[in-house]
């Protein structure tokens, strides 16, 4: 029997041996995971591609095993790809007890500029994984040095510019498949937060906690999360500026993802329907840290929380009224398209869908490269065995071609 540990292993191989050593058959794997035989025989041939994180945790309750024994990593498929061999000294300087002391802090404006344009670049450029990956070791030891040995109102300050450091790692560490991380930053970014004495900073936290626990479907705690956060916004600032309007907004959409993913539909519709109220009231987009919240994100939410309801054909028919070659972040525009292509394979459109993945890579290479869920479509469509223009050179450019 084929070492599941192997790297090159696909997901649906790496399911069928698990399911094996088990003595499942495929309809008692069905039949734990409330599937037909034929969707089970489909994934593990490679032939259907796992289209959600909530399907893979699925499979991977129902098969008693971890995610990573079924992806080779925790979410990250590509050991050693560009930046991964900084997530060591990020760990370090997330984890340690004190921060370093070998370098002084610079001063505070310095430190913010150099924060806020790591936050653009990761939104902005197409090589975002290995311009500003290796620069997040150094900026937060720096960090929280300077937060921890300041006073006062300059304590508030540094804390403010460590909070949205925090925040940023948090999204990073979660698209490098490191879930620990992106949690422990999450949660470092509400308290750094609220030692800035800045609630809508640490509302703005809650949301990235959120965000960490979606990655690992701990919905419950995205509810509590998101319920608890939007009460003391609005608590706290019953008068709302579109700052605290952008952050209102983007705690919905996360708890209109998780909901879908609990099952609850009627309810998943309600949070986008407040959602998209809020972002009415603020009349166009906006990047108020980093959310990307206005009307055109609540529209790719709408495919988003079609695709978790397994509805392809309302998460096309939304996706029409979409247009997010506005948004600053490319990892917002291409993940639209990867939505895209996710319900066009469901709809065995095959060619559909390696336009769009082709639209996504041009927006965010990087990005892909790291995408798990997207190097599974990818697989699956090639074990179609359609001739499908781009496909082989897009498999190629994914390094997916040696696990076919």
């Amino acid at each position: 029997m084929p070492d599941p540990t192997s790297g090159d292993l696909p997901i649906g191989r790496r399911i069928a041996i698990h399911r094996r050593r088990l003595g499942l058959t495929q309809e008692g794997l069905a039949m734990r995971l409330h599937r037909s035989r034929s969707w089970v025989t489909k994934v593990e041939r490679g032939e259907r591609p796992l289209d959600s994180v909530r399907t893979l945790l699925q499979v991977a309750r129902a098969l008693g095993v971890e995610v990573r024994e079924l992806t080779g990593q925790p979410w990250f498929p590509e050991p050693g790809g560009p930046g991964h061999e900084a997530v060591p000294a990020i760990r370090r300087a997330l984890l340690a007890l004190q921060p370093a002391g070998a370098v002084e802090p610079r001063d505070l404006a310095a430190l913010e500029r150099d924060v806020l344009t790591a936050g653009r670049l990761w939104q902005g450029e197409q090589n975002c994984y290995s311009i500003v990956v290796p620069l997040l070791p150094g900026l937060l030891a720096e960090a929280r040095l300077a937060a921890h040995t300041a006073t006062g109102d300059d304590a508030r300050a540094r804390n403010r510019v460590l909070a949205l450091l925090y925040q940023l790692t948090q999204e990073v560490m979660a698209r490098l498949g490191e879930p620990d991380l992106s949690w422990i930053a999450a949660r470092h970014s509400v308290l750094a937060a609220e030692e800035a004495d800045d609630r809508l900073l640490a509302a703005a936290g809650a949301w990235r906690v959120c965000h960490a626990a979606l990655r690992v479907d701990d919905l419950d705690e995205v509810d509590d999360t998101a319920t608890n956060a939007v009460a003391d916004l609005r608590r706290t600032y019953p008068e709302p500026g579109p700052e605290h309007l952008s952050v209102d907004g983007a705690l919905h959409l996360v708890a209109a993802v998780a909901t879908a993913r609990a099952g609850d539909g009627k309810e998943a519709l309600a949070l986008l329907d407040q959602a998209r109220s809020t972002a009415r009231r603020l009349g166009h987009d906006r990047n108020d840290f980093w959310m990307t919240f206005g009307p055109t994100n609540v529209a790719i939410h709408d495919v988003a929380v079609a695709l978790e309801q397994g509805d392809p054909v309302r998460a096309l028919r939304h996706a029409v009224a979409v247009d997010p070659s506005g948004l600053p972040s490319l990892e917002r525009r291409s993940s639209h398209h990867v939505h895209l292509a996710h319900a066009h394979s469901l709809r065995r459109e095959d060619d559909r869908a390696v336009r769009a993945l082709l639209v996504a890579e041009r927006l965010n290479p990087e990005g892909l490269r790291y995408n798990m869920l997207v190097r599974e479509l990818v697989r699956s469509l090639l074990r179609r065995r359609r001739p499908i223009s781009g496909l082989r050179a897009l498999a190629n450019r994914l390094h997916v071609l040696g696990g076919e």
